[in-house]
């Protein structure tokens, strides 16, 4: 018996004639992976107006990966999920959001020995920034953020002196002209000790395809997907994650790009973490996950007898533009204990996915998965629900 597995395609942007026609189309012959996923992209027709000038958009509760091979994989810890992220060899690649509460020198400092990356967040002083680096003893496994406007480049200057050579261009609309500047500027300064850059927030094949172009070596992508982000509310903008990352994986081997992709929004549990992975994306920027850690900058506060730690969005465009201040949701969330229990689950989890793939791998990963697309009533099966 043959079954049928969803192809996920590139959404059509009307603007651009170099991406496909078409959300889904359906292959009753072959599984679908990581591989075949970028190869079998179709020009599929749709039916109605309304479904051409409105694709569907899937995020990771849309999607399941389905084991389809015999493995031979007797535990999870023969999967390997590591990775090399821009010279820094990551246990697994983790990326700790630069946000006020989530990342700076602790939580960085942390991260490193764990095998995973901090980007230490801009919205401190210069000074203040460098005194959270000096906690950060493995510099070839850390990253500061910057701005594009305002103390950027002193900014830039103090850091690039103290030996940071990863920087996040911290910005929410990365396509925008002042991010392919502000690139061009770095590189001129560094042309004899040369820098990593990241760059981002996209969420389509075009901007991924012009920051790659513009010289980023590594994109974040996802708008609007975070928890605590307000950007799609307050502006209409975003798509789902896993249609955002499937374009951009899509885009990056038509267009034969080395740009690397961040997953960046959406990823609440190790099973998002594994689907991102398995799409294409080789790096995962977790921001609510990490906050309320004892790493994590804030102070824990008790309320009704339970603790808690503060947890702050900065998701608007004219926040991120500025280096004054930070806006969006807050909330508290509970306190987690130790940074190290929360990447351990997360690597536990990536690790019994890669098993159940036969994979010890991430290319293997990649390789063996397979999709299917769920149904809401096959959505709610999947979770625990005996309760309910």
């Amino acid at each position: 018996m043959k079954h049928k597995h969803i192809i996920f395609s590139p959404q059509k942007n009307f603007s651009h004639p170099d991406f496909s026609v078409g959300i889904f189309s359906v292959d009753t012959h072959n599984t679908m992976n990581s591989s075949s996923l970028l190869e079998s992209v179709t020009k599929t027709s749709t039916n109605g107006k309304a479904t051409e000038l409105f694709p569907e958009s899937l995020t990771f509760n849309d999607i399941s990966l389905v084991p389809r091979v015999v493995s031979t994989v007797r535990h999870r810890t023969e999967s390997s999920p590591s990775a090399n992220f821009l010279g820094a060899q990551l246990q697994l690649p983790l990326i700790a959001a630069p946000m006020p509460d989530v990342c700076a020198g602790k939580m960085a400092s942390s991260l490193s020995k764990l095998g995973g990356l901090g980007i230490i967040h801009r919205f401190l002083t210069i000074e203040n920034q460098l005194s959270e680096i000096a906690l950060v003893e493995k510099r070839n496994q850390l990253g500061c953020a910057i701005g594009v406007t305002g103390d950027w480049k002193e900014r830039f200057e103090k850091l690039y002196a103290n030996g940071i050579r990863m920087y996040c261009l911290d910005i929410a609309n990365g396509g925008n002209q002042l991010v392919a500047d502000s690139i061009h500027w770095l590189r001129k300064q560094t042309k004899t000790d040369p820098i990593k850059i990241i760059a981002g927030n996209v969420a389509a094949a075009e901007t991924f395809t012009w920051l790659a172009e513009v010289g980023a070596d590594a994109i974040r992508v996802g708008i609007g997907n975070g928890s605590i982000c307000t950007t799609s509310i307050e502006t209409g903008i975003g798509q789902g994650q896993v249609s955002a990352i499937v374009e951009c994986v899509h885009a990056r081997e038509e267009k034969k790009l080395s740009a690397l992709i961040i997953a960046d929004g959406g990823i609440r549990t190790p099973g998002d973490m594994s689907k991102a992975l398995a799409l294409g994306a080789d790096a995962c920027m977790l921001g609510s996950a990490l906050a309320g850690t004892e790493e994590s900058p804030g102070e824990v506060i008790k309320y009704r007898g339970q603790l808690y730690k503060r947890y702050v969005g900065a998701a608007s465009f004219a926040t991120k533009m500025s280096n004054d201040y930070v806006e969006g949701e807050e909330t508290l969330v509970p306190y987690k204990s130790r940074v190290e229990k929360v990447v351990k689950r997360f690597s536990d989890g990536v690790r019994s996915s890669m098993a159940y793939m036969n994979a010890r791998t991430l290319q293997e990963f990649r390789e063996n998965v397979s999709f299917v697309r769920l149904t809401q009533h096959s959505f709610i099966e999947r979770t625990p629900h005996i309760l309910s």
